[in-house]
């Protein structure tokens, strides 16, 4: 299942949009502005802002991924981008008009996460709990860390995760890893999937270089 996108070809800003003044919007950097910007603007339409990319090597292309809010079964699709890509086009452009990177002009394409979709706030990990994720430390995690004795004194060196999702506990995921070290939504059975043996571990968000939701294509298929 591919993300879903729309880009649209914007020209120079014009001169009837009002400026906005960027020193008034938290951030150390043009983009971390935009980011706070936009974000309670696609709150208010019931969207999370998940990432925002602004490539200028080859032309100037604003990428932003929304999501939803809240949890939803159906994912992003096409009609929610284009209903971002016009309700941005004004804040954008008087953004624009106060940020020398993107008033002369730019490409902005409005996509979905995709289905692996990345996890990159605290509150995700309580928003997706359930779900089986794949997860990258910096550095192995301590026993201490961990808190599990057992799995650290069998995977000392461990900085890759896949497990599922349980939710996030001070300031630390707490993911349940299958003893078998594999999916355990891919190509299993449920009979297999209740047999499993996992152990509880817990990471320090701190350690996360980067974490992503496992694509579950088994939920796109109907029972027949």
């Amino acid at each position: 299942m591919q993300s879903q996108s729309t880009a649209v070809q914007t020209t120079e800003t014009s001169t009837d949009v009002e400026k906005i003044d960027l020193s008034l919007i938290p951030g150390s950097t043009n983009q971390e502005k935009l980011i706070h910007y936009l974000t309670p603007l696609l709150e208010q339409m019931g969207f999370e802002l998940v990432h925002l990319e602004l490539e200028v090597h080859r032309g100037k292309v604003l990428r932003i991924f929304i999501d939803f809010l809240t949890a939803q079964e159906e994912s992003i699709g096409v009609e929610d981008c284009v209903r971002v890509t016009r309700a941005l086009d004004l804040p954008l452009e008087a953004f624009s008009n106060a940020d020398k990177t993107l008033s002369s002009g730019y490409e902005l394409e409005v996509s979905s996460p995709g289905v692996d979709r990345p996890l990159r706030k605290a509150n995700d990990y309580s928003k997706f709990a359930g779900r089986e994720v794949r997860i990258h430390l910096f550095r192995p995690a301590t026993a201490d860390e961990m808190e599990n004795a057992e799995y650290f004194g069998k995977n000392p060196k461990q900085k890759n995760y896949l497990g599922i999702l349980k939710g996030l506990e001070n300031q630390k995921i707490v993911l349940d890893v299958p003893a078998s070290m594999g999916s355990v939504l891919k190509n299993k059975s449920p009979k297999k999937k209740n047999s499993e043996t996992f152990f509880a571990v817990k990471l320090p968000l701190t350690l996360v270089s980067k974490a992503n939701l496992e694509p579950d294509f088994n939920s796109f298929v109907k029972d027949e």
